[in-house]
């Protein structure tokens, strides 16, 4: 199999490079919130999420969904 390099322009390679960046944050936030509804046992309900989404992305006021007990999670008390 053969090998192919490409040369990337300065501007390409630094975006790319904090498109990782911001890839691998997003992971590390994601993985943080999973731990805590974890030890927690606290989430946000699936269906108040999407429709929280919603509302933001019609550009209407709303308030962030409440946090629930997660159902067959074990909670830390």
């Amino acid at each position: 199999m053969s090998i192919t390099s490409l040369k990337l322009r300065e501007e390409l390679r630094e975006h790319s490079a904090d498109s990782v960046e911001q890839r691998s944050q997003f992971v590390a936030q994601a993985q943080a919130a999973r731990a805590a509804m974890l030890q927690t046992g606290q989430g946000y309900d699936t269906d108040d999420v999407r429709n929280y989404l919603r509302q933001r992305l019609a550009d209407k006021q709303t308030t962030k969904p409440q946090t629930r007990f997660a159902v067959g999670v074990p909670s830390s008390t």
